[in-house]
């Protein structure tokens, strides 16, 4: 019955519940909710490192409108040298993290095939 009640027809199935009583909603995988945009779980934005990444979105609106993603996650050192620069030049960041101060290379596992 669940296989028959998936069919495209499963919004007439819902109707014909509920008009002779019984309460009946669609059953939706998590890959279809994630990418439903109507009902906003998820979000997709542009990873520099990886490409293209879904992640939970927020559902919450503010006037009527999605509240604004935040900026997307990067590698652990892509903000590295440029944090470095405000304080120290290139040559000396890179002796730093040579003596190990500040770790700039071989990030931890996970990150690798990035």
């Amino acid at each position: 019955m669940g296989a028959r009640l998936r069919r495209p027809e499963v919004a007439d199935w819902v109707a014909e519940l509920w008009a002779v009583g019984i309460g009946a909603q669609e059953v939706w995988s998590p890959a279809e909710l994630m990418s439903d945009e109507d009902i906003r779980v998820s979000i997709t934005q542009h990873c520099d490192e990886a490409g293209a990444v879904t992640m939970p979105g927020s559902g919450i609106l503010v006037e009527g409108r999605p509240v604004p993603p935040g900026e997307v996650v990067r590698r652990p050192d892509a903000d590295a040298l440029p944090v470095l620069a405000q304080v120290v030049d290139a040559d000396q960041a890179r002796r730093l993290a040579s003596q190990e101060v500040v770790q700039l290379d071989a990030l931890p596992e996970g990150w690798a095939d990035f």
